[in-house]
């Protein structure tokens, strides 16, 4: 029994001052102190929502400061004061998130739908209040940037004890599809304007009659793939049913996966993700050593390890600093970027549009896309003030009618496109675009025009659900010809520096690798799998007599 629990069973406590005795709980885990409000009246008092003070010092003991992270440019925004912000209330919404992240009877989960989506939402929430301070210098990791960020600690300390089956987070497996924050899907595509000829009539999710939440998506693309998705042949169907359905590819929204308010639609966004993560896990599998640009991050190294950036560290802003020398590129356009792309073949495109009729719609579950190289972006920030890149700035290939949100500028970028694996002297591809903030502040949308054969071909529209400075780019890719009944597809890009594997990376995945395969063999978490020492939740806590307010 440690000092604290003693001191807590013994009469002895109510003798202390408040100011000492609230010194005392603010170290104790949420678990603990929800024990001891119900221990006597006093305690219950004394431990009350009201005691804003005891409640922000015990949160501050967990999380970063509450605030939304500034936009470049932009005046931060002040710490809450004391009586500004439901310290206990968010601070009990996240625990209590976290215990039923950790649950491994998914009957419970169920038991518990109406609390699920705020679950999810509160998850989100630590993401989105994610401290990142400015990097102290152009040599500093991406490990120790996490190491700043109490609120990403936290997330990757409760995603690593998590069971392996991550039954908590939607990824179009069955299970998770009968999980209840997936609510019946109220449209039909048949229904929706601007459908391409041969679109089917029938559901997005039309096996199971269900379409995620938008927090349950956002949360599927931070977390990352989960495992049971990476095996599962019925989840890489489900989310190919919305990624290579014409019926999602529509004018009006520049065949983008944005709804016409110019906010990210994000059943398609995690639909398309999802696809084209796994593919991309494979493209590096295949070339897991390349050589990049020659940065400070890379001295003293002429080839580099890579791997698929996922977690939630990526899905925070500003996780790339900016380039001191160019406070203009807010959204660090200017670098090497590194992707792939898939697609079907046209004949089983067109055949699961259009031509499977008078029969019943294929399943796509069985079904392979062929994927592209490893492709490498040289994308450099368009100058105004330049005589060679004023063209770019009234391309009509680059306009849209799409809302977007003007507190930071509409940037245009130059670049050239090359496999990863290519010489220098082998033909570049052309590439153009332009990045602006979605409305809200908080996801970059991207499009790319690739040219090539003397001519304008492939349209890249992408979403950056980090937001400015956070993971990569997923998008669709079409023809710029946009004829009815063409190819599409997914892709993905991201940031040479987020691929590229840090000192100390490798032995991280290997103790996860290890703490999964202990998990599997015994069924279920064990004290090593599940740290509290820093106010995470047992598994077995005592938090069962809270309810939500």
């Amino acid at each position: 029994m440690d000092s604290k629990e003693h001191i807590l069973q013994t009469g002895r406590l109510f003798s202390l001052p408040d100011e000492i005795l609230g010194n005392v709980l603010r170290y104790c885990p949420f678990s603990t102190l929800a024990s001891f409000s119900l221990s006597c009246k006093r305690a219950s008092i004394f431990l009350a929502p009201e005691n804003q003070a005891l409640w922000r010092e015990a949160y501050l003991n967990l999380f970063d400061e509450p605030l939304k992270p500034s936009l470049p440019g932009c005046v931060a925004a002040k710490t809450p004061s004391l009586g500004d912000y439901g310290w206990y209330s968010n601070l009990r919404d996240r625990c209590l998130a976290g215990r039923l992240a950790l649950s491994q009877d998914p009957g419970s989960i169920r038991c518990n739908a109406l609390h699920t989506e705020r679950c999810v939402a509160a998850l989100l929430d630590i993401v989105d209040t994610a401290a990142i301070p400015a990097a102290k210098s152009s040599e500093e990791t991406l490990r120790s940037r996490v190491s700043e960020s109490k609120n990403l600690q936290w997330l990757e300390k409760l995603f690593a004890a998590q069971p392996v089956d991550e039954g908590f987070v939607h990824d179009f497996h069955p299970a998770a599809l009968d999980f209840p924050i997936s609510r019946p899907s109220k449209e039909s595509s048949c229904q929706e304007k601007g459908s391409n000829k041969g679109a089917r009539s029938d559901q997005h999710d039309d096996k199971y009659g269900l379409s995620p939440s938008d927090n349950a998506c956002r949360l599927h693309i931070f977390h990352g793939l989960t495992s049971r998705e990476r095996k599962s042949a019925t989840a890489r169907g489900v989310a190919r049913y919305r990624v290579y359905d014409w019926a999602y590819s529509k004018d009006e929204l520049d065949y983008s996966p944005l709804k016409e308010d110019g906010t990210v639609q994000w059943q398609q966004l995690e639909s398309l993700f999802s696809v084209v993560a796994r593919n991309f896990e494979c493209v590096l599998q295949a070339q897991p050593f390349v050589h990049l640009s020659r940065r400070p991050f890379n001295a003293g190294h002429t080839r580099n390890r890579l791997r698929m950036p996922m977690g939630f560290r990526y899905a925070v802003p500003n996780f790339l600093p900016l380039i001191p020398e160019m406070p203009r590129d807010w959204a660090r356009i200017t670098g090497t970027w590194l992707g792939t792309y898939c697609f079907l073949d046209y004949s089983d495109l067109y055949y699961f549009n259009a031509g499977y009729r008078p029969n019943e719609r294929p399943s796509l579950d069985d079904y392979e896309e062929a994927c592209g190289d490893l492709m490498c972006l040289t994308l450099a920030l368009a100058d105004p003030e330049s005589e060679a890149d004023a063209p770019i700035f009234s391309d009509p290939a680059l306009s849209s009618e799409l809302p977007n949100d003007d507190r930071l500028p509409v940037l245009f970028f130059r670049g050239v496109s090359r496999g990863a694996t290519s010489s220098n002297h082998s033909p570049a591809i052309n590439v153009r675009g332009r990045v602006n903030l979605i409305p809200g502040g908080r996801e970059v949308r991207w499009r790319f025009i690739i040219s090539y054969a003397g001519g304008d071909q492939w349209q890249l529209e992408g979403v950056q659900p980090g937001g400015p400075g956070g993971g990569g780019v997923y998008g669709q890719w079409t023809h710029v010809d946009h004829e009815p009944g063409g190819p599409l597809g997914p892709f993905c890009y991201f940031p040479e520096k987020f691929c590229a594997v840090e000192p100390g990376d490798e032995e991280d995945e290997k103790k996860k690798h290890t703490a999964g395969k202990r998990r599997a063999s015994h069924g279920s978490l064990t004290d090593a799998d599940t740290p509290d020492g820093d106010g995470m939740l047992l598994r077995n806590g005592t938090m069962v007599h809270l309810a939500w307010s």
